[in-house]
């Protein structure tokens, strides 16, 4: 795929939205619009990266397409995690590292929904309680599983096996 810069330029707006809300600016709660306008950019992306797989090859190979999100994204999300412990450990009460320990642990399983629903966690609050994890998770979540679950379905016999 080429360079696009408008799509740049959206990415650039979504964070920008998020930040702005993460910082108080009045306005611009929640945040959520960035959000998006960066979901949407991700998943027209990735549709666009299957749509061209298949159209090279006669399928979608999803365990190769996963192979490379994981290498992509794994990184990411591992130094996201060691960036929100070490900031958990200098800045929370004793009570809040735990939470969030246990958040982080089990954002590195893939598990976070589940922990966050097992201690009802409200997903929505965005302060204490394993927050920076389930920020990381969301981010991630959606960027490796909206291809599959978020997309129309592959075609019959793309799939891999």
């Amino acid at each position: 795929m080429t360079y696009r810069p408008d799509i740049e330029g959206l990415r650039a707006l979504a964070i920008l939205l998020v930040v702005a809300s993460h910082a108080g600016v009045p306005g611009m709660e929640g945040g959520f619009v960035g959000v998006d306008i960066f979901f949407v950019i991700s998943g027209y992306l990735i549709t666009g990266l299957l749509v061209a797989e298949h159209a090279r090859t006669g399928r979608i190979d999803i365990a190769a397409f996963y192979a490379r999100r994981f290498r992509r994204l794994l990184p990411a999300l591992l130094l996201m995690l060691l960036a929100t412990g070490l900031a958990a450990h200098l800045l929370l009460s004793p009570e809040e590292r735990a939470y969030q320990g246990a958040a982080g642990a089990a954002a590195s399983f893939w598990a976070s929904n589940l922990y966050f629903a097992f201690e009802r966690i409200d997903y929505m609050v965005q302060v204490g309680r394993g927050a920076g994890s389930r920020l990381a998770w969301e981010w991630f979540w959606r960027s490796v599983s909206s291809p599959v679950f978020g997309s129309p379905k592959c075609p019959a016999g793309t799939r891999s096996t």
